[in-house]
């Protein structure tokens, strides 16, 4: 398709529509059609996205970029895909949705890309609807805000990460192996105002109910707050024994500083996001320790092909593959795999093909289901003596949980 096509919104598929009967015709004796006669002639396939390289996200963007980097380099040197040179185009969203809306527009409509690949966290929800106008498919690990995904409909993204109202699935899962006299007897939960963040809290409620876990509160805070003394000291007089916490990564280091200083200590302390980052052990220290998270990927899995990722990393970047090294790697795979079965890039076929397949990806085997999400898996994981380690389930682990805290 064309950059004219493209502004004109129209798909691959009434562009093909549109084609010379006589190409049509030689295509068909050619065999899968157009769209793989068009691949098989190119010399580069032209793969575009954009991250948050600046901004509020780019500590972890960094992550994400070396992970597209890498995946880059290794498809090239066995050969590309279908036997052309990928060449990614990545420009930086500045952590900003306007900015990829701009960015993502242009890939599509000026730099004609054949693929897409996706940004992360709050810019992702802005580009998806771009993808649904150009009808081009678009892999995502960066987002599973399901009350914003539902409502899209999207027929052309697809999720590599559990739903949000799934998250914290296996914390409940492993107090259900712990004897119910000892499991926590109060919760409360404490929401950041985010789509993501509240849909992990709406999702975890009942099931703390469901395990004989009273829930006392939810707090909610705005996305600016750094304070969090009266919250911890209301929960302290409350005797809620654990805390459930969502917030940014600012605001979690901030929510467990306030529990020192108010000498509140919960039997249990979760966080949906902040323990698997790297800096945050650095930033709190021995402040973090017993406090547990969910993560969808971990370079001690053995997933398939994980170990041969972890050790190349290793040498290309000087450090082992973080959760997001994990999340941004895994749509790339699951993109790579669906070109290379139907060794086309028509993004009605890809669509399909991505919709009725199963995927061996390295943060697991996934399928997709309803509105595109993965049946993936997240892992418990826990600080442990200044270590990030799987806890849960007991197939994967790397130590056994320690509790109460």
């Amino acid at each position: 398709m064309t950059g004219n096509d493209r502004r004109r919104g129209l798909s691959r598929r009434e562009v093909i529509a549109g084609a010379p009967a006589v190409v049509l015709a030689a295509a068909t004796l050619n065999g899968p059609g157009l769209a793989q006669a068009q691949v098989l002639g190119k010399k580069e396939i032209v793969i575009g996205g954009t991250l948050p390289q600046t901004g509020a996200f780019s500590a972890f963007g960094r992550y994400w970029v070396d992970a597209y980097k890498f995946w880059e380099a290794e498809l090239n040197a066995k050969g590309g895909l279908l036997g052309s040179k990928v060449r990614m185009i990545i420009y930086d969203d500045q952590s900003d949705g306007s900015t990829a809306v701009s960015l993502y527009t242009k890939l599509i409509t000026v730099d004609s890309a054949d693929l897409l690949v996706s940004t992360f966290t709050i810019p992702v929800l802005a580009v998806m609807p771009i993808a649904e106008k150009y009808k081009m498919i678009l892999v995502q690990g960066g987002t599973n805000a399901t009350s914003i995904i539902d409502k899209g409909n999207y027929k052309y993204t697809f999720t590599t990460l559990t739903p949000d109202f799934a998250w914290a699935d296996p914390l409940w899962d492993w107090l259900k192996t712990v004897p119910a006299e000892k499991r926590p007897k109060r919760a409360a939960f404490v929401q950041q105002v985010n789509p993501f963040m509240q849909g992990v809290v709406a999702g975890a409620t009942p099931k703390a109910a469901a395990v004989g876990i009273e829930v006392v509160t939810t707090e909610t805070y705005a996305s600016d707050t750094q304070d969090f003394t009266a919250i911890m000291m209301k929960l302290k007089a409350a005797g809620v024994d654990l805390l459930f916490g969502a917030p940014n990564y600012p605001a979690g280091l901030s929510m467990i500083r306030t529990l020192a200083e108010v000498k509140y200590e919960p039997k249990l302390v979760y966080m949906a996001a902040g323990p698997t980052a790297p800096a945050w052990l650095k930033d709190l220290g021995a402040g973090t320790e017993s406090v547990f998270t969910s993560t969808p990927y971990w370079p001690t899995l053995n997933t398939p092909g994980n170990q041969e990722v972890v050790k190349a990393m290793q040498v290309k970047f000087g450090y082992p593959p973080t959760r997001d090294s994990g999340q941004a790697y895994t749509p790339l795979q699951v993109l790579q795999t669906a070109v290379e079965a139907t060794k086309t890039l028509d993004q009605d076929v890809l669509r399909s093909y991505i919709a009725t397949h199963e995927f061996s990806t390295v943060s697991g085997v996934m399928k997709f289901g309803d509105h595109g999400y993965a049946t993936a898996q997240n892992y418990l994981m826990q600080i442990q003596q200044g270590q990030q380690l799987i806890v849960y389930p007991a197939s994967v682990k790397s130590a056994d949980p320690v509790y109460p805290r």
